[in-house]
C-alpha cells in the first residue's frame, strides 16, 4: 500500500524540478478555489514565465529559480512546474497586497539569476504576473493557469522582463 501511495506521490512531480506537475497543480487548483469559496478566504496565485528561443535555457532558469523560490514560500503555499518556461505559485490565505509582495520579491530573485558564462553572464528577462481570484469564480478554475499565463503572455509583448497584477473578472 505504501509503495502504491510513493509511486502515485511521484507521478505527480515534475523530475527536473521536483515540483508537483502541471497536472497536479491544475487539481489543486480546482480544491483551493473551492476551499476558498467555501471558508470566505483569500486565493492568489502567481505566474513566472523565462521567454526564451532556445528551450534548455528556459528549463534551466526554471531550475534555478525553483530551488530559489522552495526557501522563499511558506509551507502552505503549492509551488508548481507549469511547463518548460514556467512555475506557479498557489498561495492560499493570502490576499491582494500579500499576493503583490510576494510577486515582486520573485520577479527581483529571477531577474538577478545569472545565466550561465557561455551566455554572458547577463540577467535573462522574466514576466510575473500576479492575481487574486474572485470570491465568485469558480467555473474557469480548471484553466484560471491558462487564462493567467495568455493575459501575461499577451501583456507581455516585447518587453525584456516585467512584473504585473492581473485582475481577473
Amino acid at each position: 500500500m505504501l509503495e502504491k501511495a510513493t509511486r502515485a506521490y511521484n507521478a505527480s512531480l515534475d523530475p527536473a524540478t521536483g515540483l508537483y506537475d502541471s497536472q497536479t497543480i491544475r487539481r489543486r487548483i480546482v480544491e483551493e478555489v473551492s476551499r476558498a469559496r467555501r471558508y470566505h478566504y483569500p486565493l492568489s496565485l502567481i505566474v513566472t514565465i523565462f521567454p526564451s528561443p532556445e528551450a534548455w535555457h528556459a528549463e534551466d532558469r526554471v531550475q534555478q529559480l525553483a530551488q530559489l523560490l522552495e526557501r522563499h514560500v511558506r509551507t502552505t503555499d503549492i509551488l508548481a512546474r507549469f511547463n518548460h518556461s514556467g512555475l506557479v505559485i498557489l498561495l492560499p490565505h493570502t490576499d491582494e497586497a500579500g499576493a503583490r509582495r510576494l510577486g515582486e520579491r520573485v520577479y527581483q530573485l529571477a531577474t538577478v539569476m545569472q545565466l550561465p558564462a557561455g551566455l554572458g553572464g547577463n540577467p535573462a528577462p522574466v514576466h510575473v504576473g500576479v492575481t487574486t481570484v474572485p470570491a465568485d469564480y469558480g467555473d474557469g478554475a480548471a484553466d484560471l493557469v491558462d487564462t493567467l499565463w495568455e493575459r501575461l503572455c499577451n501583456e507581455a509583448g516585447d518587453r525584456r522582463g516585467h512584473f504585473t497584477f492581473i485582475a481577473l473578472s
